[in-house]
């Protein structure tokens, strides 16, 4: 009788495990070298497809140079259905982390590709990621 609780235990402790596993991460966060950039473009794919969060998201950079004006970067967001927007922002110099938005919500929840191309690149410019943390409501 005692093998029998212990064993219930263990199973129901191991289910739980499992369950943990299976958990989405809160934050997403990729890395583009320079040189794997195809033209001067880095392609991320973003998975916003939960409709009961909202997400930050923040770029960030490998910078050996210094950029008094900062670095212009044209953003290119592309939704699921073909449809999307586009801006031109600023990374602030000396920043290696740059908030961009925060408390995003698509309205059209789903793979999102956000395409970044840096303007005016400096020399020493190692390439630029993006973080993007999920924010349950």
């Amino acid at each position: 009788m005692a093998r029998r609780k212990a064993f219930r235990a263990m199973c129901a402790a191991a289910a739980c495990l499992l369950l943990a596993c299976c958990v989405k991460p809160a934050s997403y966060e990729e890395f583009i070298r320079a040189d794997e950039a195809m033209g001067g473009l880095y392609s991320f794919t973003l998975d916003l497809a939960d409709s009961l969060c909202t997400y930050d998201i923040s770029f960030y950079t490998a910078d050996d140079s210094v950029q008094p004006e900062g670095l212009p970067v044209y953003v290119v967001w592309t939704g699921p259905e073909d449809a999307g927007f586009e801006e031109l922002v600023y990374m602030k110099p000396g920043q290696t982390v740059q908030p961009y938005r925060f408390h995003v919500e698509m309205a059209v929840p789903g793979e999102w590709r956000l395409d970044l191309r840096p303007m005016q690149v400096p020399a020493g410019f190692r390439g630029i990621g993006v973080i993007c943390k999920r924010n349950d409501m």
